[in-house]
């Protein structure tokens, strides 16, 4: 009955991608219809996948075809979103029931599929943003978001980096970006360097908090090292005494680093 049901399945999402659509209209409430097929069958193929044992399981989707599918429409939906950015109002109120929808999800005791997520994201998140992706948006100083930086965001998610390690792909980019920032501003080869984060707010900060540092800063006297034992783990009756020592001379420790 499964199989039946999953191959009828099939075939309908078969001909929903031979549909065409006139306008923005159709082309939502194409998106709707395809989304609850690419749920159905994803919830066909799950609930007759073989179940996984503990050394078998796996973040991996079950149906990577299912699975590329859902990530094309969602890849189009947002770029839709931006192509069509100027025949919408710069802020759309939320309707109560839909802030309902969201502020009243209960924990839930199961989880969902990729394509069920996907289509509630585009149903109650996506139209209600602040507004800020919008070429007459003027409330705040943030720029709006552009296609480059949608692909970036995937690219960046798909890599999952960070800054721990520095013989990788993005850590030489980034490098190559803060070389191009150096010559841009003119400032002097060999002693300039940085980084990049996520906007003008965190550099604030940081330049800020560099600044001060370099300026004030804690200096190496505020700072001690605690000798840890024979397995590598820190001397608590160490720390406890070094942390009285300090508050005796009217010192205020404030913050305790522990490296693994």
């Amino acid at each position: 009955m499964t199989n039946k049901k999953l191959e009828e399945l099939t075939a309908q999402a078969l001909i929903k991608l031979q549909e065409h659509v006139c306008d923005i209209e159709s082309l939502n409430q194409w998106k709707k219809q395809m989304f609850y097929l690419i749920n159905e069958i994803g919830e066909q193929k799950l609930s007759s996948a073989v179940p996984m044992n503990q050394h078998d399981s796996s973040l991996d989707p079950v149906d990577w075809s299912s699975a590329r599918f859902v990530a094309h429409q969602m890849l189009n939906s947002s770029m839709h979103y931006i192509q069509h950015v100027r025949d919408r109002p710069v802020w759309q109120s939320m309707p109560n029931d839909v802030r309902a929808a969201i502020e009243d999800e209960c924990l839930p005791e199961n989880g969902q599929s990729l394509s069920a997520v996907c289509n509630d994201v585009l149903s109650y998140v996506l139209p209600y943003g602040r507004g800020s992706v919008h070429p007459r948006f003027w409330g705040w100083a943030s720029g709006e978001g552009t296609l480059g930086g949608v692909l970036a965001d995937m690219v960046s998610a798909t890599m999952n980096m960070n800054a721990c390690a520095y013989m990788n792909s993005a850590a030489f980019v980034e490098r190559t970006v803060i070389e191009w920032m150096r010559q841009i501003f003119g400032f002097p080869k060999g002693t300039s360097g940085g980084l990049l984060v996520s906007g003008t707010s965190i550099a604030t900060v940081i330049s800020m908090a560099t600044a001060r540092q370099r300026a004030l800063g804690i200096g190496s006297k505020s700072i001690h090292l605690i000798p840890v034992d024979d397995n590598f783990r820190i001397k608590i009756d160490h720390l406890k005494a070094t942390i009285q020592n300090d508050r005796d001379k009217g010192f205020v420790p404030f913050c305790i680093i522990g490296n693994t």
